[in-house]
């Protein structure tokens, strides 16, 4: 019986091919994509840095080095799928029992200083290990290094130097990696009591959500968790029936506290053209993780890859892979980062130099409905002496992190996400539900529960599962059900629909997406910002269901790891837009300077912002304010690229004011 009740301890297997991934798609291996290059970059290498990562010889000592640290560090490291195993283990335990341990670059980039007669060169990269589960492709362990050596060089040699020294720091670096790997590695066992059985091989244990035990996940050797409430679960057996009293286990390496809170994915659905995308995506995973209102679920992005090379190096059928759990929650981030100003100042020799940085967020539910969104922005500003500054692309990487982490922790603190339980009611033929708060969203996916009462060992009523459903549409007395899956199921009175939420009540019914065309301003920076800036708040108060919109194509491309029939709970990836739709209206008109003292102006314009909702062609109500802005002091010697910037930051602190204003003063209309 232990063979079925019991998990066997993670072993570790460095991804059984000399790669280092991030380098599949980069600058120094051109490969075009529906979305231009950027949306096939894997890793943002710096041109001159290619040779570094062209040498194959030298990559595969990266990993060759990468392995070894690992068998020297970490216990339970394995040569092959089989190692280990008696005689006899099927495949799919060997899979679910093994971690594949891959290195990743997200980045290696250079950033130069010129001083005349030499040059200062800076190498920031980041390196990442990822333990992913082989089975599920769910990555339960994940550390990151990021460095930036520098060094002065003379202007002949700088380049090759560069490269000299960036391939003896890598080596550093994955030492340093995989020191602290070992250090947060720390695999434990989740022990719980089997209490009772509720169905025909469906058993409830004492330990829950608060323990670290999620639905969707296996425990055990085959059983599987179909329900996880906050202090018990609801286990499906597999091939062996389970035995009352006796302990079923899983292997963790998320601490407890992680685990018990609701997991989302992160999507980075915009980012500066000269910045890594999967670096930000990883540096705002990390921000949000430090946090205690979510748990990140990391991306694999090469997992499809290794999964394929995995199962042609074990000769494993794909038959043996399980179902990796989906998130309760996905978040779109975007990232703006607007170009540096350099100014003259009243003092003789000082310069100022400016930056500026924005990220937005929006977390939707699996149906695709906003349920949060928030945004962040930061600025530095330095007095640059005698021309001695900082090097620019070193402050554009602090800015953005920094915007970054301040929206981590704006999430960290204002999402307050909730399970609710909502009752059907019906006549025993036809069931429905009633929401009159209109917490759930069109097409939201949860699991209807039956109430089964009291099981000895575990304290207050217990629910088991009767199938997952998705709301479908309404009627006159309430919103349509329909199941997910095979399987005739009959529902009764007293039955809940259980669903995680993070809405607030609403006014109206009616859905609402962006609006398909959307005019910008008239701006010759980032004109995208305001009118993302405005949505984002739109969204933030608006007081009727809102759905992203195009989502689903850009979320796809992040799927490949979950089954399709995971996938039909996640509807949206196929939701249509909204009947009706919102569009932000941003203007912004420049007019006179005010001439000011000591050989200075300050700028005025006029910022206008307000929102048309539409159904179809017909227009259902448009309003707006506009406000008349006195812009930041400027020298008269600034240059038409430094005033248009300041223009832009100066707008968006408007246009965030009048959108939220608009957001919380209009009403839906009926």
């Amino acid at each position: 019986m232990a063979s079925s009740t019991q998990a066997q301890p993670l072993r570790l297997w460095p991804a059984p091919f000399k790669v280092l991934w991030g380098l599949e798609f980069t600058v120094c291996k051109p490969q075009k994509g529906a979305g231009g290059d950027q949306a096939v970059r894997t890793a943002k290498i710096h041109p001159d840095l290619c040779p570094v990562f062209e040498d194959e010889k030298l990559t595969s000592s990266f990993v060759d080095q990468f392995e070894t640290e690992l068998k020297t560090k970490i216990p339970h490291v394995i040569r092959d799928l089989r190692d280990g195993l008696a005689a006899g283990v099927p495949t799919q335990d060997a899979l679910q029992q093994t971690l594949v341990a891959s290195l990743h670059l997200s980045r290696a980039d250079m950033w130069t200083i010129d001083k005349g007669r030499s040059v200062d060169i800076f190498l920031p990269f980041t390196l990442t290990v990822n333990f992913t589960n082989a089975a599920s492709g769910e990555v339960v362990f994940t550390q990151s290094e990021t460095v930036i050596p520098q060094g002065t060089f003379t202007k002949a040699d700088g380049i090759g130097e560069a490269r000299s020294q960036l391939a003896v720091q890598l080596t550093k670096a994955i030492t340093a990696l995989v020191d602290k790997a070992a250090a947060g590695y720390k695999p434990y066992p989740i022990v719980a009591k089997v209490r009772g059985k509720v169905g025909d091989k469906s058993y409830v244990i004492d330990k829950g959500r608060l323990a670290g035990i999620r639905a969707g996940e296996r425990i055990g050797a085959d059983a599987k968790v179909e329900f996880a409430d906050a202090n018990y679960a609801i286990v499906r057996a597999g091939l062996f029936p389970l035995e009352v009293d006796g302990e079923i286990s899983k292997s963790a390496a998320a601490p407890v506290a992680a685990l018990a809170r609701p997991s989302v994915f992160v999507v980075l659905a915009d980012a500066p053209q000269d910045k890594s995308a999967s670096y930000l995506r990883l540096l705002f995973e990390q921000r949000l993780g430090q946090g205690n209102a979510l748990t990140v679920m990391p991306g694999n992005d090469s997992f499809t890859t290794i999964r394929k090379l995995m199962l042609e190096k074990s000769a494993a059928p794909s038959s043996d892979l399980t179902d990796r759990p989906l998130p309760e929650y996905l978040m779109r981030v975007q990232v703006y980062n607007l170009p540096a100003t350099k100014l003259d100042t009243n003092l003789p020799n000082i310069r100022m130099h400016s930056y500026q940085a924005y990220a937005t967020a929006e977390i939707v539910d699996r149906s695709g409905r906003v349920v949060f969104a928030t945004f962040a922005d930061n600025r530095i500003d330095d007095q640059v002496a005698a021309g001695i500054a900082f090097g620019e692309d070193a402050r554009h990487d602090t800015v953005i992190s920094n915007a970054l982490q301040q929206l981590a922790d704006k999430v960290s603190t204002g999402f307050k996400p909730q399970q609710l339980r909502l009752p059907l009611k019906g006549n025993g033929a036809s069931f429905s539900l009633n929401d009159p708060a209109g917490n759930v969203s069109d097409r939201a996916v949860g699991v209807v529960l039956r109430k089964k009462g009291g099981v000895s060992g575990i304290g207050g009523d217990v629910w088991t599962p009767v199938g997952n459903y998705r709301l479908d549409g309404s009627l006159s007395d309430g919103l349509i059900l329909r199941q997910i899956g095979l399987g005739d199921i009959k529902l009764r009175e007293g039955d809940v629909f259980s669903f995680d939420s993070g809405t607030s009540p609403v006014l109206s019914r009616q859905s609402y997406s962006q609006c398909a065309s959307v005019p910008l301003p008239d701006l010759q920076v980032e004109p995208r910002l305001l009118v993302t800036l405005a949505s984002n708040r739109f969204m933030s108060h608006f007081q009727a269901p809102v759905y992203l919109s195009g989502f689903g194509p850009i979320l796809q491309n992040y799927m490949d790891d979950f089954s399709q029939e995971r996938l039909q709970e996640l509807t949206v990836l196929n939701r249509p837009d909204a009947d009706r739709c919102f569009a932000p209206v941003v203007r912004v008109t420049s007019g006179a300077d005010i001439e000011g003292k000591g050989g200075t102006v300050t700028p005025t314009a006029t910022v206008a912002t307000g929102f048309m909702l539409k159904a179809g062609e017909t227009r259902l109500a448009a309003s707006g304010t506009q406000l008349q802005l006195k812009g930041s002091t400027l020298p008269q010697t600034a240059l038409p690229a430094d005033r248009n910037v300041a223009l832009v930051r100066d707008a968006s602190s408007v246009v965030i004011q009048l959108a939220d204003q608009w957001g919380k003063a209009n009403k839906p209309p009926q």
